[in-house]
């Protein structure tokens, strides 16, 4: 059976084509990979290679002394925060 979709030309941008519909496209999760996930990538993709851009593109506002935490960042392009309001039935 060939499914169709209402739509000629090109399609919005607000339309979801995936599981969940338009609900997949609600939330967007920001994890970065631990220095031992980068242990067996090769050369120029261990973690001491790759943490400069993570820092770079980072704007976490999370954090006021950016000193004790040395693998954040706030000035970076990519906001990145902790949730707002974690519900109680996900905590």
């Amino acid at each position: 059976r060939e499914y169709r979709w209402p739509f000629s030309g090109d399609i919005p941008v607000n339309v979801a084509r995936g599981v969940g519909g338009g609900g997949a496209q609600n939330a967007m999760i920001s994890i970065r990979g631990l220095p031992a996930d980068f242990e067996d990538w090769g050369e120029g993709w261990q973690w001491p290679d790759v943490v400069s851009y993570y820092l770079r593109w980072e704007g976490n506002t999370d954090f006021t002394d950016y000193a004790a935490y040395p693998y954040h960042n706030a000035s970076g392009p990519i906001a990145v925060a902790a949730p707002a309001h974690v519900d109680h039935l996900s905590a």
